[in-house]
């Protein structure tokens, strides 16, 4: 048994499922791209480590 195409191609290819459904795919990697940044920096953040010194005169007064 046969389906039978409630729409032909030509205006399937003009509707606005197959406009969202094109761009979904493109924010999609966004989104991937995006998450596996955080994954990494997270995963790296005990890895890595910056010291942090600060200095200052001292002064010391007398009452």
């Amino acid at each position: 048994m046969a389906q039978d195409k409630i729409f032909p191609p030509e205006i399937i290819e003009c509707s606005v499922e197959n406009y969202f459904n094109k761009q979904h795919s493109k924010s999609n990697i966004i989104y991937l791209v995006t998450i596996l940044f955080v994954f990494a920096f997270l995963v790296l953040l005990p890895i890595i480590k910056v010291d942090i010194s600060t200095q200052s005169r001292c002064i010391l007064l007398s009452r």
